[in-house]
């Protein structure tokens, strides 16, 4: 970081280029479950049952505006989120939002992340976990997305246990992981990218529909 701070009304962020960055010290690797905790750090950890979290208010408020069948379909979707969860306290920490293979790169020594934009406050943990192992075996490995949120549930199970958390919250994560994956490209579909992503928020309404893994 060179420079933070602020510019009339907007927050300012300068940074240089990565250092070393891609180069041949740099590894195809995992983030450490050290480097997920010290993500999960980055804000204060909360622990409230779903319903009665800020996160699951701004959830429904996001799906109620989207409206329509689909929204609908979130909504329920939602719903049996919650009752999967059966009141049980959920951790709340901090996440990155899109926490990819390709917004960061790793050396033997650190993990650079990068494209911070969706990290807008706590979010369930380890909804960021499963989001990279979905994201990679869907888009790097090509494998259909009911195949790849295998890897995310899996993800989960081990991110839960590495965190001392019950591992029966990693099935209806994953489904709340799908609820938001699917909001986020139709909220992106109603800022005029449809015909981009079309494809992809079809594949994951599908998959939603046909979620059975671990139950």
């Amino acid at each position: 970081v060179v420079h933070s701070g602020a510019f009339r009304d907007l927050d300012l962020l300068v940074v240089k280029a990565l250092e070393p960055g891609p180069s041949e010290d740099a590894e195809l690797r995992d983030p450490t479950a050290e480097e997920i905790a010290e993500l999960r750090s980055l804000r204060t950890e909360r622990h409230n049952p779903l319903p009665d979290d800020a996160y699951w208010t701004g959830l429904l408020t996001r799906i109620d505006r989207l409206g329509g069948p689909g929204g609908d379909e979130l909504a329920r979707q939602a719903h049996l989120v919650a009752e999967g969860l059966g009141g049980a306290p959920v951790v709340f920490a901090g996440g990155h939002g899109d926490w990819t293979p390709w917004n960061m790169v790793a050396t033997d020594r650190h993990l650079y992340v990068w494209d911070w934009e969706r990290a807008v406050g706590e979010v369930p943990f380890p909804l960021d976990v499963i989001h990279y192992h979905t994201q990679r075996a869907w888009f790097r490995s090509g494998r259909p997305l009911i195949q790849a949120i295998t890897a995310g549930l899996s993800a989960a199970h081990r991110a839960l246990a590495d965190a001392g958390l019950p591992g029966d919250h990693a099935v209806p994560l994953s489904r709340l992981y799908l609820v938001d994956l699917a909001l986020r490209y139709a909220e992106n579909a109603l800022a005029g990218t449809d015909e981009l992503l079309s494809p992809q928020q079809d594949e994951v309404m599908r998959t939603l529909r046909s979620y059975r893994l671990g139950e």
